[in-house]
């Protein structure tokens, strides 16, 4: 196996354990390349979980908040640090997206106004673009067949 993920407190003597049971089982020297060890999720301060019924689903968080926005709230923090969800987090995810879309919105009015892009006028490809996207295509196919081996 290349990657191995899990939470922090799994690192030891979980995964530990894990490798040596399994090394030993199959024979195999080294079981696993690389350990990524994520950060906890925190609700209120403590870590999320069922037994403190301190959840909440995928479902609730986006009656609430885009897929966008929680996309950036994760992106934003860094993997293996613990992660306070809640609204001065949220709030920062909804700033960060806003910035993103004025962003590309001044960028379509830069564009518009030179010239370069005309919203009504259909953009045709051309033999590069076409090029370009078989090319981008049977690079996606390839790295989509390697995360499956």
């Amino acid at each position: 196996m290349d990657i191995h993920s899990g939470g922090v407190d799994l690192k030891f003597p979980h995964h530990d354990n894990e490798m040596a049971q399994a090394e030993a089982h199959s024979g195999c020297a080294q079981w696993v390349n690389y350990f990524v060890h994520s950060g906890h999720l925190h609700i209120q301060g403590l870590k999320m979980s069922k037994s403190l019924k301190n959840f909440i689903t995928i479902r609730q968080a986006l009656e609430i908040n885009t897929a966008r926005q929680i996309r950036f709230c994760f992106l934003k923090h860094q993997y293996n640090a613990p992660m306070d969800y809640g609204d001065n987090t949220l709030r920062g995810a909804m700033d960060t997206e806003k910035k993103f879309v004025e962003f590309f919105h001044n960028v379509k009015a830069a564009l518009r106004n030179a010239g370069g892009l005309v919203s009504d006028q259909a953009q045709r490809w051309g033999d590069e673009e076409f090029a370009l996207d078989a090319a981008t295509t049977a690079c996606m196919k390839k790295v989509d067949k390697a995360f499956r081996d």
